[in-house]
C-alpha cells in the first residue's frame, strides 16, 4: 500500500513509476520498485536527521557544478596536497 500511495502522491516515485512503465516493467515490479525507492529515501533523512527535501538532487547538483561555471577556459584546476 504505501509503494501505491508514493506512486499517486510523491513527485519523485511517480516519475520513477512513469519510467519503468515506458520501458515495459510489470505493474507489480513498478509497486515493488517504489516501495524500495521508499525505504532508500526514509534510510536517507533517519541516517541524516534532516527532514526530506524533494528538490535535494538538484541544488545538490548545482552546487557540484558551480565550480565548473567558475573555472578558467572551461577546465578546472585541483589542487593536489602532499602526501596522498
Amino acid at each position: 500500500m504505501p509503494g501505491m500511495v508514493a506512486i499517486r502522491h510523491n513527485p519523485l516515485i511517480a516519475s520513477l513509476s512513469e519510467r519503468l512503465r515506458a520501458k515495459g516493467l510489470a505493474p507489480k515490479a513498478v509497486i515493488g520498485a517504489a516501495m524500495h525507492k521508499l525505504l532508500h529515501l526514509i534510510f536517507g533523512v533517519l541516517k541524516t536527521r534532516k527532514p526530506f527535501q524533494a528538490d535535494w538532487a538538484k541544488t545538490a547538483l548545482l552546487t557540484t557544478l558551480e565550480p565548473l561555471a567558475n573555472a578558467k577556459n572551461g577546465l578546472l584546476v585541483l589542487d593536489i596536497q602532499d602526501g596522498i
